[in-house]
């Protein structure tokens, strides 16, 4: 959410990311999806949008592999809407 203090938790996830997704919730109080994205490529230039939250929860699966770690943040709204429950 835009209003919240996100851009360190960000910098710290994308430091030790191999890749950073970023998607834009279905919520008015959401941060920008393009925003955030910005922001992350700062410290991590494997970084992309994916505008559908569960769209970006699969691409996310996809590229971890059977053996890779997803790390999913945000809101309980965010992850409601992740799996399906919106």
């Amino acid at each position: 959410m835009k209003d919240k203090e996100y851009k360190k938790m960000l910098k710290n996830i994308a430091l030790l990311a191999d890749e950073v997704i970023v998607n834009e919730p279905a919520l008015e109080r959401s941060a920008k999806a393009e925003q955030v994205a910005r922001i992350a490529r700062k410290y991590n230039k494997q970084t992309r949008v994916v505008e559908d939250v569960r769209a970006s929860v699969r691409e996310a699966r996809k590229s971890a592999g059977k053996e890779g770690v997803v790390l999913i943040t945000g809101s309980l709204y965010m992850l409601a809407e992740a799996r399906g429950r919106d």
